[in-house]
C-alpha cells in the first residue's frame, strides 16, 4: 500500500520544530516542482488541479514557518507562491465555467451560448499560455533558488 498523499518523509518526534520545518518545506518545495513538470508534460484539467494543490501545501505550510528563515527571501518567495497559487485557480476557474455553461448550453438546447464557450475557451488559453510562462520563469527565479538554500 502506497503512503498516504500527505505523509512526509523523515519527519519524526525527535525533530526540533526548526528541523523539521526544513524537511516539510523542502518536499512541498520538491512535490511542487514535479507536478509543474507534470503539467508542463502534459496539460490537462486534472495535472492543473495538483499544481494548485501544491501550490496551497506549500504556501500554508510556510505560514507556519515564517519566524525561522530570511524574512525578506521568504516574503519575496511567498509572494510568487501567492501569486501563482492565485493565476492557476484563475486558469482553473475559467475551465469549471467553460465546463458549466456547456453543460447548460447542452440541457437547454441553447446555441446562443456556443459563442460564451467560445470566448471562455479563448481566455482559457491565454491564461493558461501565461501561467506556464510564470512557471517556468519561477523554477529558474532566485526567489526558487534562495528558498531551497534557506531549508537546508
Amino acid at each position: 500500500m502506497a503512503a498516504p498523499k500527505w505523509k512526509i518523509r523523515h519527519l519524526t518526534r525527535q525533530l526540533t520544530f526548526p528541523e523539521a520545518s526544513d524537511i516539510i518545506l523542502k518536499s512541498r518545495m520538491k512535490e511542487l516542482k514535479k507536478t509543474i513538470t507534470a503539467f508542463f508534460t502534459e496539460e490537462s484539467a486534472e495535472n492543473l488541479h495538483l499544481v494548485r494543490i501544491a501550490f496551497r501545501r506549500l504556501r500554508y505550510s510556510m505560514e507556519l514557518f515564517y519566524g525561522f528563515y530570511d524574512r525578506k527571501k521568504f516574503k519575496r518567495f511567498y509572494d510568487s507562491i501567492a501569486h501563482l497559487q492565485n493565476a492557476s485557480g484563475n486558469v482553473r476557474d475559467n475551465y469549471i465555467l467553460q465546463k458549466s455553461i456547456a453543460l447548460i448550453e447542452h440541457d437547454a438546447n441553447n446555441p446562443a451560448a456556443e459563442a460564451f464557450i467560445i470566448q471562455i475557451a479563448d481566455k482559457e488559453k491565454q491564461l493558461t499560455e501565461e501561467l506556464k510562462q510564470e512557471l517556468a520563469v519561477f523554477l529558474k527565479s532566485p526567489e526558487f533558488k534562495d528558498f531551497m538554500h534557506l531549508v537546508k
